[in-house]
């Protein structure tokens, strides 16, 4: 009988045993599972996150050839190419802008460029919106078809149109033509876009926005309303305010003094309209000069870059700092003076200080080099 139940006591401990090791392979494989799935989860989450990507864009608002750059960032999904679809390139212009660009169909390739197929609902149809954005302010239909058609075919043109650049082509929502009955203008799909027609070819009045601005604020009919005639000698040209790290905006203007024996206007003439429209002191210790492949601009020692700015601003062009005021001042000649007279090769600018010399700014620690021509301000 005692052998009996050692024999029973021997038994039941192998069980317990038997149950215990049971026990802690099923505790393993249920903290087998459970890193399993926060793997699959991280690597989910991983896996998500590469799929969307940063891309940087350059979107360009203006017509006419008068265009403000405006970089962008972009952190959607690349199409198979590696390259932002250019359909979300369009929509970041009207998210920009607050315009309605909205699309039937993607954008296609094919034809040696892109076409571009805009919806029923999109701003060229319907005209500008009830609430607008200040900076991209559109005062009639016209002006805005004409902004929105040249601002895409630029905006595409540099983004994927290479050296060789990209014809861009525009149809209706049915495919076909692009006929804009509020204003009876046809743009051909079967032709590349290259401009908006002329008034003299609709019969309209594609009046600029300086102009729709004179005549808003005069109070005048439309009536009343005359575009100004050139008069003779008149030049009409663009001043650019603004800096190489963020964007320019793009200013028309019309000169009607003294051009050089080259039959153009003066450089120091554009160095002071900018002065004149930001309210910035720009005198300059010399007249700007030509040579070394470029232009030389000697600053008068009462410049706002010695100064800083002024205690009355103009709030269009208000600057925190001494800083920021150098920078905007030297990035917005250079982007002038090479607009206005770099043709396709460009333009070297340099830069000196009241003695001829480097451009000294002892008031923020910065110097210019007089010898070599200015690229961009010192980080």
């Amino acid at each position: 009988m005692k052998l009996q139940r050692i024999l029973t006591l021997l038994l039941a401990g192998l069980l317990a045993l038997s149950f215990a090791a049971c026990g802690d392979g099923d505790s393993a494989g249920s903290a087998g599972s459970a890193w399993s799935g926060q793997s699959s989860s991280s690597q989910s989450s991983t896996s998500n996150s590469e799929s969307s990507d940063r891309a940087g864009l350059t979107l360009r608002v203006g017509m006419d050839g008068k265009f403000t750059d405006y970089p962008w960032e972009y952190t959607g999904e690349l199409n198979d190419a590696g390259v932002v679809p250019p359909a979300e390139t369009i929509a970041a212009l009207g998210e920009l802008t607050g315009w309605d660009l909205s699309l039937a169909d993607e954008v296609t390739n094919g034809k040696g460029g892109m076409t571009v197929t805009f919806a029923k609902s999109c701003a060229i149809f319907t005209g500008p919106p009830e609430q607008q954005k200040e900076a991209f302010h559109m005062y009639s239909a016209d002006q805005l078809a004409a902004t929105v058609l040249d601002s895409i075919r630029q905006t595409l043109n540099t983004n994927y149109g290479g050296t060789e650049g990209l014809d861009v082509y525009f149809c209706g929502p049915d495919g076909g033509d692009l006929v804009l009955e509020n204003l009876g203008v046809t743009i051909s799909s079967t032709q590349p876009y290259t401009a908006f027609p002329s008034p003299e070819e609709t019969g309209g009045t594609v009046q600029s926005a300086l102009e729709e601005k004179v005549k808003d604020e005069d109070h005048t009919s439309e009536s009343d309303y005359q575009s100004p005639a050139p008069e003779l000698g008149s030049i009409s040209h663009s001043v650019y305010i603004g800096r190489q790290s963020n964007y320019f905006d793009t200013y028309d203007l019309v000169y009607d003094g003294p051009l050089t024996d080259a039959g153009v206007i003066p450089p120091k003439e554009l160095i002071d309209e900018i002065a004149a429209l930001t309210g910035w002191n720009l005198s300059l210790g010399d007249q700007v000069y030509d040579g070394k492949g470029g232009m030389t601009v000697t600053f008068g020692a009462d410049c706002v870059l010695f100064t800083g700015p002024p205690e009355v601003q103009n709030e269009a062009f208000h600057v925190y700092s001494a800083e920021e005021l150098a920078e905007t001042v030297l990035d917005s000649i250079r982007q002038t003076l090479v607009m206005n007279y770099g043709g396709a090769e460009g333009l070297d600018v340099w830069f000196c200080g009241p003695d001829g010399g480097d451009l000294v700014l002892d008031n923020i620690g910065v110097t210019i080099s007089c010898l070599e021509p200015y690229t961009a301000f010192p980080g």
